[in-house]
């Protein structure tokens, strides 16, 4: 039997996709903008997350433009270095359709 439930990557900023941009481009500017933020937050130069997380600061500023779609082993790095759990970077809304 399949579930009704469903998961959702889920921005602060607005409950829905913006017109013309598909949805995959929508999560990668908002994870991308996480990432920054967070750094940020910590007081870390893209030069700084490259030596802690062993990441080329070339592909961070590329995740955290949503240019690059990161593995999951790039995030893991990158929330290590952060200092942060991974689903910080994802907010998850979970809905019953």
């Amino acid at each position: 039997r399949e579930s009704s439930r469903s998961t959702t990557f889920y921005s602060p900023k607005c409950d829905h996709f913006s017109p013309g941009m598909s949805e995959l481009k929508v999560i990668l500017k908002e994870l991308g903008g996480k990432i920054k933020a967070i750094r940020k937050q910590k007081r870390m130069t893209q030069l700084d997350l490259e030596v802690s997380s062993g990441v080329h600061a070339g592909d961070i500023s590329k995740i955290e433009n949503g240019m690059k779609n990161p593995a999951a082993t790039t995030l893991i790095k990158l929330a290590a270095a952060l200092e942060v759990e991974l689903n910080e970077f994802y907010p998850i809304k979970r809905s019953e359709n």
